[in-house]
């Protein structure tokens, strides 16, 4: 009885210590941070097609809560598994731009099932993922294959996005060692819980299958 015992405690200790993200030391992207990486972009990537497709990455992945490996490619074996230009599909009235809706179908724990998730305009311009992905969309004229492409129809990969963003990250005076790509979804969670937002719809908005999302709230570093 007095192991088993052990072996309980042992392991709602454990527990908490994965649900505190084990001293996780990655910081959230905030609003007022993803503003100035959009700034940025003009002085830190040359050719203005490429800082276009960023900005559009940028701005879907805060809003969205997407992991890196959602829009980006590793390499050409994993086309099929980012987001496709297809899962995207705008929400018009009278011809005005409402809203955006993505499919997901690989997500992590996703098992095939898709989820769909839908982003209304927003009156901030400079940060409106709907507008921004749908002038990169008409600007580069894709049709099919991954949503984000460089020009030439080549998949944005992974290494290009983060090389980027530590290039915007550096510019604007953060520690790229506390600062990554995935600091865009911890920053979507800690500024949803900022507003208000109830926990149960953060982690619907995350595609979280459990109570794993608190570890992505930090309102410490808000």
């Amino acid at each position: 009885m007095v192991i088993h015992d052990m072996f309980v405690i042992h392991k709602i200790l454990k527990g908490v210590q994965n649900l505190k993200g084990k001293n996780d030391p990655r910081l959230p992207i905030t609003k007022d941070i993803l503003i100035k990486l959009i700034d940025s972009l003009p002085c830190v990537i040359v050719n203005v097609d490429n800082q276009l497709a960023l900005k559009a990455m940028f701005l879907l992945a805060f809003y969205a809560f997407l992991r890196v490996g959602e829009i980006s490619t590793k390499g050409g074996s994993d086309t099929k598994q980012v987001l496709q230009v297809g899962d995207i599909s705008f929400d018009r009235e009278n011809s005005s731009l409402k809203g955006m809706s993505l499919t997901m179908t690989y997500y992590k724990h996703s098992d095939l099932h898709p989820k769909t998730i839908y982003i209304p305009i927003c009156a901030d311009n400079i940060t409106c993922p709907v507008i921004h992905v749908h002038h990169y969309l008409s600007q580069f004229g894709h049709s099919s294959g991954p949503l984000f492409q460089f020009k030439s129809g080549a998949p944005v990969t992974r290494s290009y996005f983060t090389t980027s963003l530590k290039s915007a990250l550096s510019f604007i005076g953060l520690d790229t060692r506390y600062y990554k790509a995935h600091s865009f979804r911890i920053g979507a969670a800690t500024s949803a819980a900022a507003r208000g937002i109830p926990h149960s719809v953060i982690q619907g908005m995350g595609r979280w299958k459990s109570s794993a999302f608190m570890k992505y709230i930090r309102m410490q570093n808000f």
